[in-house]
């Protein structure tokens, strides 16, 4: 049973961890919330500190995972083992056992909608878990099947699942909540302007390599004009085509990449979710500049597609009948497949903009120009 005691105990960690986390962050109000959160997935844990159910607190550093960044998560696991163990709340052993894990959790790959990439690091955790059991016991395999063992792997696993499907259904909730202050909030429109110049060291990072900066120019330049067309913001627009692929600066996977460094460098929400969207392959817009990006992009990357692969005649007629029957193709296929349901856009806002891009592609200028 739970005493009054240990109620009181994790009540006043709690607060302490509130309070170094918030200091710890910066104070950035929009924060609070998941910070909040992630403390009190964690306050199971700490009640059953000392027994074989205290991985329940990893519920709140895969949170922490989830919905911040490594950095904050690694933070929270070294504040939850300094108090648990100066506390005495557990031993030497368990409390490598706990460091360890929640070090490895914190480390979860950042697209965890990649299922391979995410078993292959819950095999991970999991494999270290085996290995840090066996060393606690001495390598006693009598003593490593024990009841308490497998009770706490098993907490473990389930602890991290419920944690990704909390921190998963607070990103879904909170998104549109954030995006829409970002765009009521002037001062916010004045962070946009502010990524936007040559001073900002991401976009210095992006100008430097010349390849990229001119797609991502080409794709803000056009996404600009067609949120203007539309009655929407070009400057959103605009900053969300700048850094649309700015994790090809880093790897492979590159929208994880550019979200991690979206969130590094402290971008808008709204920007965030565009580098999220603007293939569909990780998110839905959230915003209807985010919907001009997406558009954007897919009507680019086909015109480049056309002119590398001469499908057509290179020469107006022809290629812009091809556009315009997928500019058409697209907008329709967006439509049935419920691309747009959360971006806010509105029936004339998608008449206009779809118009744009009609009138856009089939201008002589605009066709002989090679990519």
């Amino acid at each position: 049973m739970i005493g009054a005691i240990e109620i009181l105990k994790a009540g006043v960690l709690g607060i302490l961890l509130l309070l170094l986390l918030v200091l710890y962050m910066g104070g950035r109000k929009k924060d609070y919330p998941a910070i909040l959160a992630m403390v009190l997935l964690s306050i199971p844990g700490l009640l059953c500190a000392g027994t074989e159910f205290m991985p329940v607190v990893f519920m709140g550093v895969t949170f922490a995972a989830i919905v911040l960044n490594k950095e904050n998560s690694i933070f929270f696991t070294l504040l939850l083992y300094i108090f648990a163990s100066s506390l005495g709340l557990t031993d030497r052993e368990a409390g490598i056992f706990f460091l360890i894990t929640g070090i490895l959790i914190s480390l979860l790959p950042v697209n965890r909608k990649d299922k391979k990439l995410l078993c292959y690091s819950f095999l991970m955790i999991v494999s270290a878990d085996v290995i840090i059991l066996l060393l606690n016991n001495g390598f006693s395999m009598e003593e490593f099947l024990s009841p308490t063992s497998a009770v706490m792997l098993v907490v473990v696993v389930i602890s991290v699942l419920l944690g990704i499907m909390a921190g998963n259904l607070y990103q879904k909730r909170m998104a549109p909540l954030e995006i829409k202050e970002d765009m009521e909030d002037s001062s916010a429109i004045d962070t946009i302007e502010g990524i936007l110049g040559e001073d900002f060291e991401l976009y210095q990072i992006l100008k430097a390599s010349e390849k990229l900066y001119l797609h991502a120019d080409r794709i803000a330049a056009i996404s600009e004009r067609a949120a203007v067309a539309a009655g929407l913001s070009g400057t959103i627009a605009r900053a969300g085509g700048l850094y649309h692929e700015i994790g090809r600066l880093k790897g492979k996977d590159y929208v994880a990449e550019g979200t991690a460094l979206a969130r590094e460098y402290h971008l808008p929400e709204v920007i965030v979710n565009i580098i999220e969207s603007h293939n569909l392959k990780t998110d839905k817009p959230a915003s209807p500049e985010g919907a001009v990006v997406m558009f954007t992009v897919s009507l680019v990357a086909a015109k480049e597609y056309f002119l590398m692969n001469g499908k057509e005649d290179k020469e107006g007629p022809d290629l812009s009948k091809l556009m315009l029957k997928f500019t058409d193709n697209l907008f329709a296929m967006r439509l049935e497949k419920d691309s747009l349901a959360d971006s806010n856009l509105t029936v004339a806002q998608y008449i206009r903009l779809k118009n744009f891009f009609m009138d856009y592609f089939s201008k002589e200028e605009y066709l002989d120009t090679e990519f």
